[in-house]
C-alpha cells in the first residue's frame, strides 16, 4: 500500500486486504452469496489501479476456479431440481417450495412456454394462465435451447404469488448480475397454487447464464424465504405447529 493513494482508493485497498489475511472467512461469505462475490471482485478491479489487478484476479480465482472444473458436473445436477421446503420446521420464516431444473433443447423450451405454462392442452382450466416478464416479441427474438425452469409454491396461501416471483426476479438479477430474459405465470388448478418460471440462457448482453449449484440450493431458497416473510410476516407458532405435523 502506497502513501500517494486518495481516501477511496485506501479504502478498497483496506477491504481487500481484509479478505486477503482472512480468506478463509471470504470464501465462506462467497460460497453462501455465490455470484456476489463475483461482482463485489469485479468492481474493485476497475475502481483499483493496474498494480493491483494481478491480486484482485488471484482472488477471484479463489472463488471460481472449483466452479469452473466442475461446470460440466454440476449442469447435470440442473435436471434433478429441488424439492423440499427451505429452513427447518422450527424456523418463523415463511416457508417456500422451490424446484428448479435445466433443459438444453429448443423444442422442450417452446413447448413449455407455448403449451405447459399457458395450461393450453388442459380442458378443465377454463381461465387460461397469462405469461408476464419479457415480452413475447423479445422472448422469441433471443430464445436459445437453454432454458431454466422454476416452480415456486408458498407454504402459506395468502402471499401473493405475483408479487412474490416478481421480487425473486429482481433480487437474482441484482445478485447475479445478469439482465434476464424471463416469463412468469401462475397455475390454480392443484390444491396448492404455484409458480412457473422460465428463464432463457442467454441474458440480454449476450452472456451464457450460469447458476453455481451452491446458489440453487441455498441462496435462491433464502430469497424466497425472506421475501415471502415481509410480504405477510414470520410464521405463528400456531403455524410452525402445524407444518411439525406434516
Amino acid at each position: 500500500m502506497t502513501n500517494t493513494m486518495n481516501d477511496s482508493n485506501f479504502t478498497i485497498l483496506r477491504f481487500v486486504d481484509f479478505f486477503r489475511i482472512r480468506k478463509r472467512t471470504f470464501k465462506c461469505l462467497a460460497k453462501s452469496f455465490a455470484t456476489l462475490g463475483f461482482s463485489v471482485m469485479i468492481n474493485i478491479r476497475l475502481l483499483l489501479g493496474r498494480q493491483n489487478l494481478i491480486f484482485v484476479i488471484y482472488v477471484k480465482k479463489q472463488r471460481f476456479s472449483s466452479d469452473a472444473r466442475h461446470l460440466k458436473k454440476e449442469r447435470k445436477n440442473f435436471g434433478s431440481g429441488y424439492t423440499k421446503y427451505f429452513d427447518s420446521k422450527q424456523n418463523k420464516n415463511q416457508r417456500v417450495m422451490f424446484k428448479m431444473s435445466y433443459s438444453n433443447s429448443m423444442t422442450s423450451h417452446r413447448l413449455y412456454r407455448k403449451k405447459y405454462m399457458p395450461q393450453i392442452q388442459k380442458d378443465e382450466v377454463i381461465e387460461k394462465p397469462s405469461l408476464f416478464g419479457t415480452s413475447d416479441e423479445e422472448y422469441e427474438k433471443n430464445k436459445v435451447p437453454g432454458h431454466f425452469k422454476f416452480i415456486i409454491s408458498p407454504e402459506n396461501p395468502n402471499i401473493n404469488l405475483q408479487v412474490l416471483m416478481n421480487d425473486f426476479i429482481k433480487r437474482l438479477e441484482k445478485l447475479s448480475g445478469y439482465e434476464l430474459y424471463w416469463q412468469r405465470c401462475i397455475h390454480t388448478d392443484t390444491e396448492h397454487p404455484h409458480g412457473h418460471i422460465v428463464i432463457n440462457r442467454k441474458d440480454k448482453k449476450g452472456r451464457k447464464i450460469f447458476f453455481p449449484k451452491q446458489m440453487v440450493k441455498n441462496t435462491m431458497r433464502e430469497i424466497l424465504s425472506s421475501s415471502a416473510t415481509k410480504l405477510v410476516g414470520p410464521r405463528t407458532q400456531f403455524e410452525i405447529e402445524v407444518s411439525k405435523k406434516k
